[in-house]
């Protein structure tokens, strides 16, 4: 049987429950400028602003109360360049820092009142199982990895050496995957995280570069297969253009004083920014350290090559 018609005008009486949700216009529409929408469902439900966990200075996550948590981390390629800087900066935010290089004597001079020298080269298992192994003992865990080691022998291809292939990939692409499945319990233990260096050659490649090119894509397609995969531990990688390291001013296959600086020079004309400086990397290192919600990502940091 149809409904009687209400006469015009007329509303129908609201349930109970709906009336009790109602409120006076101007409590319906205080919105906070400055928190916007949520900060009316927190008034709405009776309690304040959600709290967000404050972030301890020198390492991950604190418990909320923001007590001081010293980040451990290693950090191969820490004699020279990016590594060196990397080390410097960590330190400077209060890491505990163990640092891997060959040479012993400028890893000493790298290293701070705390950090740990851990010298030994990464393209034989037993030594970077040591360098590994060491750095856990004498940090007593590990937050973080910092893959910065690299070893190049640009020639043409023509001319390249198998020897020359093999040692590229062992030092570029074998030794940090192998280093972080060895350090991962620890890691896993810490929730903490895993920084490659790549390179923009990967997406840019050079004549006579294609052994450390091949290493390096092989590290970016890492980065993004072991995100899923070691979660919540982080894997990210950083992709520089050219950095004015040691490694880009040593002599190519048959280059003299004067071929070099004439490369550099060409490189720099390269980058619409001029070349990187290895406190540019490491600045991008410590944002990845950082960056709780941030994984599988190849953080490109060129100067404009690739733009």
């Amino acid at each position: 049987m149809p409904g009687r018609a209400l006469p015009p005008g007329h509303r129908p009486p609201l349930a109970a429950g709906r009336q009790a949700r109602l409120r006076e216009p101007d409590q319906a529409l205080a919105v906070d400028p400055l928190r916007g929408p949520s900060a009316l469902r927190s008034h709405r439900r009776g309690r304040g602003p959600r709290r967000t966990r404050r972030r301890a200075p020198g390492g991950p996550l604190g418990s909320g109360a923001g007590e001081p948590v010293t980040r451990r981390v290693l950090i191969t390629g820490a004699s020279s360049g990016i590594g060196a800087e990397v080390a410097w900066l960590l330190q400077a935010d209060g890491a505990r820092v163990a640092l891997n290089g060959r040479d012993e004597a400028a890893l000493v001079a790298v290293a701070g009142e705390s950090a740990i020298s851990v010298p030994g080269p990464l393209d034989e298992p037993s030594e970077r199982d040591r360098v590994v192994d060491q750095a856990l003992a004498a940090l007593g865990g590990l937050d973080a990895l910092v893959l910065s080691a690299g070893y190049a022998a640009h020639a043409p291809f023509e001319v390249m050496s198998e020897a020359a292939l093999r040692a590229q990939l062992e030092v570029n692409l074998v030794a940090p995957l192998l280093m972080v499945q060895r350090a991962l319990p620890a890691l896993r233990e810490a929730r903490g995280c895993v920084v490659f260096l790549g390179s923009t050659l990967v997406e840019r490649p050079a004549p006579g570069t294609l052994g450390y090119t091949v290493a390096k894509a092989g590290l970016h397609a890492a980065t993004r297969a072991l995100a899923g995969e070691l979660a919540p531990v982080r894997v990210n990688a950083i992709a520089p253009g050219v950095v004015d390291t040691p490694m880009i001013r040593a002599p190519r296959h048959g280059e003299d004083t004067d071929d070099v600086a004439t490369r550099v020079e060409a490189l720099r004309e390269l980058h619409p920014l001029g070349l990187g400086e290895p406190a540019d990397v490491a600045g991008a290192v410590r944002y990845l350290l950082d960056t709780r919600w941030l994984t599988g990502t190849v953080l490109t940091l060129d100067g404009g090559l690739t733009a």
